[in-house]
């Protein structure tokens, strides 16, 4: 079972690899990822020749190998990851930011444009209201003098040329 684990992570390590090589957007990060690529396939071939050695009883000789070859190269390969690792938190951290910033501007233009549009609804029904009162209030003073009885008022031309209700 501890080598079925073991192929389960070499797995997940190479799919989330492969998948963290599709972000690399710079020059120098997809370089780097050449060098840490690099420096895996050294490792694991180093590896693979201890393995070899051990298994052929060779223990002196693969403990050698490992101390002066392949622990060198899994330091090299931990440390270009960490170095990915840093600059990518960096990167995340700076996006997080800006993408904060473009919500609160996009948050700031949204509330701009709804008090503009309340404050023209408002000033528009406004208007509106203010037109149609005067020409009825022109009218019932019309009616209310015509009611009293006196009739020497003449409609305004003004009334008499508008096409909406009041003309």
């Amino acid at each position: 079972f501890g080598w079925i684990r073991l192929l389960l992570r070499l797995r997940a390590f190479n799919d989330n690899l492969n998948k963290f090589e599709l972000l690399a957007t710079s020059d120098i990060d997809k370089q780097e990822l050449v060098q840490l690529r690099q420096a895996l396939s050294q490792y694991r071939q180093s590896r693979s020749s201890i393995i070899q050695l051990a298994s052929l009883t060779k223990n002196a000789e693969a403990y050698s190998k490992y101390t002066q070859e392949t622990a060198p190269l899994a330091e090299t390969f931990s440390g270009k990851l960490i170095s990915i690792g840093e600059k990518t938190k960096i990167s995340v951290a700076a996006l997080a930011k800006q993408n904060h910033n473009n919500f609160i501007f996009a948050t700031t233009v949204f509330a701009v444009v709804i008090v503009s549009s309340l404050i023209l609804i408002l000033l528009l029904s406004f208007l509106i209201a203010k037109r149609i009162t005067t020409r009825l209030n022109d009218v019932v003073n019309f009616v209310n003098q015509i009611a009293t009885g006196d009739f020497s008022q003449t409609v305004p031309m003004k009334s008499l040329n508008d096409k909406s209700e009041f003309g």
